[in-house]
């Protein structure tokens, strides 16, 4: 079997809030989390371990999402791969 080199990623996922206050919180913590993955001893260590920091708003996530679903659902559905 060939060997398929594929992009990993991992994020930090929280529900739908549905108070305003809650709103605030989680952008918050996404504006936190931004801010740590920017510091250079960050990106640093994520270089040594092969990765690279990245941070943006929900939205820009939620795309990626979307696109990789759909990206990888034709890949199953055209290969016939098929789970045990």
């Amino acid at each position: 079997m060939a060997q398929v080199k594929l992009p990993q990623w991992a994020s930090a996922f929280a529900v739908v809030f549905s108070t305003s206050a809650q709103t605030r919180r989680a952008a918050s913590y996404n504006a936190e989390m931004f801010k740590a993955l920017a510091q250079p001893e960050v990106r640093e260590r994520f270089v040594t371990l092969g990765l690279q920091a990245a941070g943006g708003p929900p939205e820009q996530f939620s795309n990626l999402l979307k696109n990789e679903l759909k990206k990888w659902a034709k890949v199953v559905a055209d290969s016939g791969i098929k789970a045990d």
